[in-house]
């Protein structure tokens, strides 16, 4: 039974993840995966008819989520847009310069070593900070600077 589950979900799931993911197929193997796991954990309790597929898309939904929140910095400085990088002498903006206003010396500062810095290791050995809170700053940063520009423009 839970074969023919997986055979007939795996793919549409697969990919559903992967566009909820920004196309990272390893991610989205990942959360596809746990999905599926948890079918095989539940597979007692859930009665199989046709709300199977609504069961396993929100199941897909809590794993992206979970997974989001396990990875909160995993979005690459390529997949950055220009105005998402921090002040430089070639990518000076005045309206940039003005947004980064919301934000402490030490938290510029930590955004800056971030990306210019190719060991984030030693980013978060500097600021005294776990990678996983480095990442997690570096998320509540941009979101902050994210929100105070959309309140300049």
């Amino acid at each position: 039974m839970i074969e023919d589950i997986i055979n007939i979900y795996y793919d549409p799931i697969l990919k559903y993840c992967r566009s909820a993911l920004n196309g990272d197929h390893t991610a989205a193997e990942d959360v596809t995966q746990e999905v599926f796991i948890a079918l095989h954990k539940k597979m007692k309790k859930l009665t199989i008819d046709k709300n199977i597929k609504l069961w396993l898309y929100r199941a897909a939904d809590f794993e992206i989520k979970k997974y989001i929140h396990k990875h909160p910095a995993y979005v690459s400085i390529d997949e950055l847009t220009e105005d998402e990088l921090p002040r430089t002498e070639e990518n000076y903006d005045p309206l940039l310069n003005d947004s980064l206003s919301c934000l402490s010396d030490e938290e510029r500062n930590l955004l800056t070593d971030y990306y210019t810095c190719d060991d984030r290791i030693s980013v978060a050995k500097k600021y005294n900070l776990s990678l996983d809170l480095l990442y997690v700053r570096i998320h509540r940063i941009r979101r902050r600077l994210a929100d105070n520009l959309n309140n300049i423009v």
